[in-house]
């Protein structure tokens, strides 16, 4: 009873109020209750400033000094507003003072944003937990600083990448693995018309028109072995039931230890770029049938010669209208004897198509006068000199074929080289 006596002498408190601490007070005695508190402070992952009624500084932790940049004598008896920054040091002293009136275990400035103030000026974000300690001396108060920049920092990328997300034209949504939304943009409720909450929580599938929703269950098992799949076109299904061509990027959303946890998806809408292409594609048949139908015209058909077998192909080009400069033409010269005409004008379309054609109608004029390969050679070269189209390049073959008497007689211009053999 005796310690217990010395214990209650050694702290008297008349009446604490509730949330208050007691610190007993022994000093000289080695592991007395003051050293161990000492201890503990030391011990506080936060920094620790306990301040007196007045605001003085009369603790400190080594965190502090670390914080601050101030070593402990230097704070110790300074005013605590030494640590914030000029700015905010009224309003500090207004909060200081209405806290020795309403102490509680609390955090400081619910609400607002605090700052501390280094040693060299600089500021940082901090959070603060005040608590009331009642000693023998008196009412001290602890203030547990903890500096919270890389945590704004992260929650101001955070809010920024929020606000990119929802300003975003394109549809942008998360889902769980097994399909279900987790989150939908403003532009999702533009395009598909469900608003955030009528679609968060549900499955994805609900977007895909009836025949596609074995599509949705082979992406979803494609983003679970942690694919990505990029610009993949489909159709989706609006809340109107109409239907939208649109184009999809999804990619796997991964905890910090790299499981996959969930999906993420943009979505284009594409209709208006899906009619364009139909409507191009439309005309470009249209183009390309006409453009078709005057090279046919223009080129003609080979007639058959009695007693002459020949073979030829025409083959449309792959680019552009499919029409160009080439032409074939057999010319029946009387007497057993029949001109081959092979000719190419450089270039397609329909101007290259154009000019094939008076080439070879005057080709075959030409050839019907009985005029001999070089002769009608040299007057091509002067009809071709004669067209208005600058740098016109055209390469031709002229082949008289007297197959009674085993001859043939030719003249090539720029063209091919051609074969001649003898039959047995």
């Amino acid at each position: 009873m005796k310690n217990k006596t010395d214990a209650t002498a050694t702290c008297p408190v008349a009446a604490r109020e509730p949330g208050t601490q007691v610190i007993p007070s022994q000093p000289g005695a080695p592991g007395t209750a003051e050293e161990r508190f000492r201890g503990l402070l030391e011990a506080a992952p936060d920094a620790m400033v306990i301040v007196d009624d007045t605001g003085t500084i009369k603790l400190v932790n080594a965190q502090t000094e670390a914080l601050f940049g101030y070593r402990r004598e230097e704070l110790l008896g300074q005013s605590v507003e030494l640590l914030v920054p000029h700015r905010l040091r009224g309003h500090h002293t207004q909060h200081r003072s209405a806290y020795a009136a309403n102490r509680q275990v609390r955090p400081m400035g619910a609400g607002l944003d605090l700052y501390g103030l280094r040693r060299d000026g600089s500021e940082f974000p901090v959070e603060i937990s005040l608590s009331p300690l009642e000693t023998t001396e008196g009412l001290l108060v602890s203030a547990a600083v903890r500096d919270v920049s890389d945590r704004k920092a992260a929650e101001e990328r955070i809010s920024e990448l929020a606000s990119l997300v929802e300003s975003s034209q394109d549809a942008i949504l998360a889902k769980t693995l097994d399909g279900y939304i987790t989150y939908w943009n403003t532009a999702a409720q533009r395009l598909y018309g469900y608003t955030a909450a009528e679609a968060t929580g549900r499955h994805v599938s609900l977007l895909a028109p009836d025949d596609r929703h074995e599509e949705v269950t082979a992406l979803l098992s494609r983003l679970r072995r942690g694919e990505k799949v990029e610009h993949f076109e489909t159709l989706r299904v609006t809340k109107s039931g109409a239907l939208l061509d649109v184009d999809v990027t999804v990619w796997p959303r991964r905890a910090p230890d790299g499981t996959v946890i969930g999906a993420c998806a943009i979505v284009r809408d594409i209709s208006d770029r899906k009619r364009a292409e139909a409507k191009l594609t439309e005309l470009y048949e249209q183009q390309r049938h006409v453009a078709l139908t005057l090279q046919r015209s223009l080129m003609g058909t080979p007639p058959a010669v009695p007693e002459l077998v020949t073979a030829s192909r025409y083959r449309p080009a792959t680019q552009g209208a499919g029409v160009g400069g080439d032409w074939f033409d057999l010319v029946p010269l009387g007497a057993g004897r029949v001109g081959v005409l092979i000719g190419d004008v450089m270039g397609r379309g329909l101007e290259a198509a154009a000019v094939m054609g008076q080439l070879r109608s005057a080709a075959h004029a030409l050839a019907k006068t009985g005029m001999q390969p070089q002769g009608l050679m040299q007057t091509l070269d002067t009809c071709v000199a004669d067209l208005d189209v600058p740098d016109q390049l055209v390469t031709c073959c002229y082949l008289v074929v007297a197959a009674d008497e085993g001859e043939v007689t030719l003249c090539s211009a720029g063209h091919l080289p051609v074969l001649v053999r003898r039959a047995r």
